[in-house]
Order: structure tokens, then sequence, then C-alpha cells
């Protein structure tokens, strides 16, 4: 990792590694190595790990839960949520989808939201 400068590692979706598990101990163990892994890759190698986990919903009235639980969710530094808002930009004759970042938990940052879209151009913010 070191000579080849890598900044980044993106492991998506983290879920479907541990969904099949049976024995839940196991599981929880198995989910705790990896995090220290990955824990002990960004302070060796100054590099940022992003884990992407699924979330689900049990009924219509339920809130969203990700789908490895509090285990897993307390096993990272940095709770970030991505998702789409139930609003379209419309810019010149193209419409766009908002999306919402969302900073949920983290040690370092305080819990903030932001709201963008994804352009050809790029990301761009949603305009006033």
């Amino acid at each position: 990792m070191e000579s080849l400068r890598i900044g980044l590692i993106v492991i998506d979706s983290v879920a479907a590694i541990f969904r099949t598990y049976n024995n839940y101990i196991k599981r929880a163990r198995d989910m705790r190595k990896l995090a220290n892994y990955l824990l002990y890759y960004t302070n060796k190698y100054q590099c940022a790990v992003i884990c992407v986990n699924q979330v689900a919903t049990v009924s219509d009235a339920a809130k969203e839960t990700p789908c490895l639980g509090l285990a897993w969710a307390h096993l990272g530094r940095t709770r970030l949520k991505l998702s789409k808002v139930p609003k379209e930009v419309k810019i010149n004759e193209d419409l766009f989808t908002v999306r919402r970042f969302e900073i949920v938990y983290s040690p370092e940052t305080p819990n903030e939201v932001a709201e963008f879209m994804i352009t050809g151009g790029g990301v761009v913010d949603v305009p006033i």
C-alpha cells in the first residue's frame, strides 16, 4: 500500500460479507476483526476507509435500519448517510434528483447535513 500510495479503501457492500452468517457470535467477532484491521491500515498508511452498509425497513411505518445493526455501527469512527430526497430540480431542460449527505456521528466533526445534485458537470449545490 505504501509503495502504491493508496489513499482510499472502499468496501461495497460490507453487509454482503456478513449476511450469510448463521452464528451471530462469530459474525460479531469477524466484524470486530475486520474493523480493527481497517483502523490499523488507516493509521499505518494514512489512508481513508469507506465501508458501505445497506439499510432496510421492516414495515412502511418503520425507520430505516442499518443491515448490520448496532454491532457494526459502533465499530467505525464516523457514520455517514447518503440518501435521495423526494425532490427534483429542473436545470435548463434536465431534471436532477436531490441527494442528502449527513454526518450521523463523528468524534471530530459536528453532525451536519448538506443537499446536493449530481450533474454531467459533477456534484453541485441545490439552487435556492
